[in-house]
């Protein structure tokens, strides 16, 4: 364990800010349906590509000495503002000392505070793509009693396929389904899946109803769960654990090397992707802590509202 030196100088800790980078917890999917954009500004602005643009039908017929007929492209004008987030944790130097040589409290540390940052945009991204206003009007629809699909009367690939056809992505976009872990639980038995597939399972033996085969039942290209968890209990006192997917399905169109211009769903634009900072602070105990934190700087922008689609409590 490094001695650092007494100081109120904050500087980017590089093997820290390596491992918060790297540190994943199991089920997080904002990334992949979400990817992160670059930005080199806290806040500004980013042209948006007009579907109309792509598809409009124009008369392109032309006499023998005439000339061609014009179109009138353009782009519309999106802006971002990044948040700023971040959290830390206090080490003491008398647990430091203490500490057995196999473990590190600084990189422990590191690895909390990182996970309950990254669970903190989870969140915020799960709840901004089950927000419907997010999406154009044919692109949502909440489904109920004999439509969901923990009946034996909803179909999910009827209404996955009918509503998919709203659904617009750029050349470079691939489809990626998700859904939270209760919901593929339910599709696993789902009588239309199971026929579909060709399997006899039964609700005791659930059927093999594999990520890939749903992703062929569906027409995408690939298929996540949202496995995290959350707890929005205060500390100290009795925890309130939810799984963050809750009980939707979507479907966003996701380009694999995003920028500033990509026609696809929504962008993370990040001006500060995972850092971690470490000081040290003489004053708590007898011999004084270090400070592990870490922060980042984001916004989801939605940049194509019909290139996503969301269906709501498609399970009870």
């Amino acid at each position: 364990m490094a001695n650092f030196p007494y100081s109120s100088v904050q500087e980017p800790d590089v093997p820290l800010s390596n491992l918060a980078v790297a540190y994943e917890q199991k089920g997080l999917i904002a990334d992949i349906v979400c990817p992160r954009v670059p930005v080199t500004l806290h806040g500004g602005q980013y042209y948006k590509r007009r579907k109309r643009d792509m598809i409009q039908v124009t008369d392109d017929r032309m006499g023998v000495n005439g000339s061609p007929g014009e179109i009138n492209g353009g782009y519309d004008l999106g802006r971002f503002a990044c948040e700023d987030y971040g959290l830390k944790e206090k080490v003491m130097r008398s647990v430091t000392r203490a500490a057995d040589p196999s473990i590190n409290p600084f990189a422990d540390a590191t690895k909390r505070v990182t996970s309950q940052v990254m669970t903190n945009h989870e969140v915020r991204v799960a709840a901004a793509y089950q927000t419907s206003s997010n999406y154009a009007s044919n692109n949502y629809a909440a489904l109920s009693g004999s439509d969901r699909w923990d009946t034996t009367t909803g179909d999910p690939i009827s209404k996955v396929l009918t509503i998919k056809k709203y659904l617009w992505r750029g050349p470079q976009a691939r489809t990626v389904a998700w859904m939270g872990y209760e919901v593929f639980v339910k599709l696993r038995t789902n009588p239309f899946i199971k026929e579909a597939l060709g399997s006899s399972g039964t609700p005791d033996v659930p059927a093999a109803v594999t990520l890939k085969g749903l992703a062929s039942l569906f027409m995408v290209d690939e298929v996540v769960i949202g496995e995290a968890w959350k707890d929005t209990g205060v500390v100290g006192s009795t925890s309130n654990e939810a799984l963050i997917w809750g009980k939707s399905f979507g479907i966003a169109a996701v380009e694999a090397s995003p920028t500033l211009q990509s026609l696809h769903f929504a962008s993370c634009m990040s001006f500060q992707d995972r850092k971690v900072f470490t000081w040290a602070d003489p004053e708590p105990g007898l011999e004084g802590a270090d400070w592990v934190k870490v922060t980042q700087s984001n916004d989801i922008e939605f940049v194509a509202s019909d290139g996503g689609i969301f269906l709501a409590t498609v399970i009870t």
